[in-house]
């Protein structure tokens, strides 16, 4: 006879199936999710060149077991920990803004990420001897004006405005050099030196003094007395007038302070630079660079036309007369004079080896002609 089975043992039976399926009576098991391996590191760090940083730790997940390794190199003076992932050291030399990938290994193969950073130079620190410089048109710079730098290599140089004529700007080392060959007024020019790690400025105050071209100053009373400068320029020699005064340099070493005389009508510097002489209605003098008198003579020669030459003055319409060359040589202070010559003493030539003078209205050009005689004058002091 089939008996019926009812509900309730139906359910009880798939129940049992499914314990039974489940491992019996051996208890019941649950899954567990594993993250994923993965690696990570801060991003666009900024390295500065020779100064110590916290290392890069990288942030780690999963089953990351090590063997870290890094492509492409690292800058100089950084490494990575094989073991950690740290990224550490101090770097010695700049580096662009690279991204690297950083590779690990894990249970679930290797795994991957990328760091990006850069490494700065130092900033540039820049100065130069002197920010104030008082030059001379036609007098070379006696030195180059070169900077010097207590940071960081500088990669590029600048100025911001053109330098007086004559003068040139490296734009490799920030060094100015040259002969001025034009005055200018006193100007202030921007020196910019740039590296990786940013920029450091000066500011340089340049003025150029016009020379006067014949290194001749011829001076009224107001002169005499007044601040206004005057200049005689020869190589690198200069002598500058101011007042009663003129101030002798050579390049920038100063060399004397001479004091003219209260009535003083004319000083020139000799066209080598090796003396001054200076004269007034009733004395000529004649010094050294150093300041040391060399000879005087007491003449009028405060309406003569003088040629400072190398060596020796040349003197027309002096105390020797209206129509003769007087020459006297420096330092020996011997005087000859030339063949009388017809006409009135004008001025002279550039290189002063001929002379103008005026006859029947008509200005006429004579050569310098030999002496006919020697006189030594004896110094007086």
């Amino acid at each position: 006879m089939n008996a019926r089975k009812s509900p309730r043992i139906i359910s009880l039976l798939a129940v049992a199936a499914m314990v039974s399926a489940c491992g019996g009576g051996g208890g019941y098991k649950a899954s567990v999710n594993q993250p994923t391996a993965s690696i990570s590191y801060l991003q666009d760090a900024g390295l500065v060149v020779n100064a110590p940083t916290p290392p890069l730790r990288p942030t780690i997940a999963g089953s990351v077991t090590g063997d870290f390794m890094i492509s492409p190199p690292l800058p100089p003076g950084l490494t990575i920990d094989p073991s950690l992932g740290n990224i550490y050291g101090i770097p010695t030399a700049p580096a662009p803004t690279t991204n690297y990938t950083v590779t690990a290994a894990s249970g679930e193969g290797r795994v991957s990420t990328t760091v990006r950073f850069t490494v700065r130079d130092v900033t540039p620190n820049i100065s130069y001897s002197s920010n104030s410089w008082n030059l001379t048109q036609n007098v070379p710079l006696p030195e180059n004006i070169a900077p010097s730098n207590r940071g960081g290599v500088v990669v590029t140089w600048s100025i911001d405005r053109t330098l007086p004529a004559g003068l040139t700007f490296d734009t490799s080392s920030g060094t100015i050099s040259g002969t001025p060959t034009a005055s200018s007024p006193q100007t202030n020019y921007l020196v910019t030196a740039t590296n990786s790690g940013g920029t450091s400025s000066v500011t340089l105050t340049i003025a150029v003094q016009a020379a006067s071209g014949s290194n001749d100053a011829r001076l009224g009373a107001a002169a005499r007395t007044a601040g206004t400068d005057f200049i005689g320029v020869a190589g690198k020699t200069a002598a500058v007038q101011s007042g009663r005064w003129l101030t002798v340099t050579e390049g920038r070493a100063p060399l004397s302070n001479i004091e003219l005389p209260a009535s003083v009508r004319w000083w020139q510097l000799a066209r080598d630079g090796s003396y001054v002489v200076a004269a007034t209605d009733t004395q000529l003098t004649v010094w050294s660079p150093a300041g040391a008198v060399l000879f005087t003579r007491s003449a009028n020669y405060g309406d003569a036309g003088v040629f400072a030459a190398v060596g020796e003055l040349r003197i027309g319409a002096g105390a020797a007369g209206p129509n003769v060359i007087e020459t006297i040589s420096v330092p020996a202070g011997v005087a000859s004079m030339g063949a009388p010559y017809q006409g009135t003493f004008q001025s002279w030539s550039e290189d002063g080896e001929t002379f103008i003078v005026k006859l029947g209205g008509v200005d006429s050009e004579v050569f310098l002609q030999p002496a006919l005689s020697q006189t030594r004058m004896q110094p007086q002091y």
